[in-house]
């Protein structure tokens, strides 16, 4: 780009000196044959490999934009094209494999991803990208060395803690798991996901007082957190406060009326809780054919639901036939896990009787109000 600036200014300035003398051909001439100089010593000094590197600087930069607004698919294409004009742009390997991630590409993206670490080893950013993509795909151990290393170079990285203590805890480690979060939480306090990952950790541990206290914060701290709220409901329901549970998922499905999970969630507690009134079993038969009806594609799970909403409101045979389908959906899938406990509640209701949850509630622990 210097080079044609030069020399379109030098065939201007030889167009005006020699105007008058009509010599325009002559010094046009010159001017071209010297703009031909200037750039094979343009391409020999090595400034063409400048100005490459200076476009694809240019395409990530796209690329990045693209990624923000959610256009990950362009996105993608902007980070492969700044690739084919510098393919060492670790930079751009590093957004192009998140990217193919985000996409549903995973293997792809790991290569991407894996070019970028082989590109700049040190960079604790590539490495965390790669690690947070090898824990989505289930394959801890590599995610757990990358990440260290990336802790290594850069200890004050609350993200890097999160994907650690998301992987530790993964692999059956939640002392281990808990202190990442722990030490997060010094570097971060107002962090909602440090507090939700916290909450998720204490919650299987079985300290439920500290899940809340931290599901609870975390939802404080962004309303928008879905999975807080199913957290923060299944550890009131571990304590025993039916009524607290059902407050928290009836706020999650106001504020996402549209989000199947939590949708399901609370007709599932609706149908199945004990102590609540016909209006309650009701409500639950309506929720969870909603969430059947309005799913791309349902899971056994949204059946089961369906079921024994089905079953608390006297409609066994409906409910026999919706088990029946979630039982071979199951097995379909290879969902051996859960047979055992739908074939369970299929005995209940071929004779007539409703799922109950068992729910232990301790001494002075809040009920649910009977609502109709």
């Amino acid at each position: 780009i210097p080079v044609i600036v030069m020399g379109c200014s030098l065939v201007l300035w030889q167009a005006w000196r020699e105007r008058r003398r009509r010599r325009w051909p002559i010094a046009a001439g010159i001017a071209l044959c010297l703009s031909f100089g200037l750039g094979f010593v343009n391409r020999a000094a090595g400034f063409d490999q400048l100005n490459d590197s200076l476009r694809a600087q240019f395409r990530q930069t796209v690329g990045i934009a693209l990624a923000e607004n959610g256009q990950i698919e362009a996105a993608a294409a902007w980070f492969g094209r700044a690739l084919e004009l510098n393919p060492k742009y670790a930079a751009a390997h590093a957004n192009l494999g998140s990217a193919l991630v985000e996409l549903g590409r995973p293997q792809e993206g790991l290569r991407q991803l894996r070019l970028a670490v082989q590109a700049e080893p040190d960079n604790p950013e590539f490495r965390g990208q790669l690690a947070a993509a090898l824990v989505q795909q289930k394959e801890y151990g590599e995610a757990i060395e990358h990440v260290r290393a990336a802790i290594a170079r850069d200890p004050q990285s609350v993200p890097l803690r999160i994907t650690l203590g998301n992987a530790l805890f993964a692999t059956d480690q939640p002392a281990a798991a808990i202190e990442q979060f722990t030490e997060a939480e010094r570097l971060a306090p107002t962090n909602p996901l440090v507090h939700h990952n916290l909450g998720r950790v204490l919650l299987a541990q079985g300290d439920r007082a500290g899940a809340l206290r931290h599901l609870i914060e975390a939802m404080r701290l962004d309303p928008d957190l879905v999975e807080a709220y199913l957290l923060s409901a299944r550890a009131h329901l571990a304590e025993g406060r039916l009524q607290a549970a059902l407050e928290t998922l009836r706020r999650a499905h106001e504020h996402w009326p549209q989000d199947y999970a939590i949708a399901n969630d609370l007709a599932w507690h609706l149908a199945t809780l004990p102590g609540l009134a016909a209006a309650d079993r009701t409500e639950a038969v309506g929720l969870a054919e909603q969430v059947v009806a309005k799913m791309l594609q349902v899971t056994p799970n949204e059946l089961d639901t369906l079921a024994a909403a089905l079953a608390a409101t006297g409609q066994f045979e409906r409910a026999v036939q919706r088990m029946h389908q979630a039982i071979a959906l199951a097995e379909r899938s290879g969902d051996t896990r859960n047979v055992e406990s739908f074939r369970e509640r299929l005995g209940l209701y071929e004779a007539g009787r409703p799922y109950v949850a068992k729910i232990a509630v301790p001494a002075g622990a809040s009920q649910p109000t009977p609502s109709g």
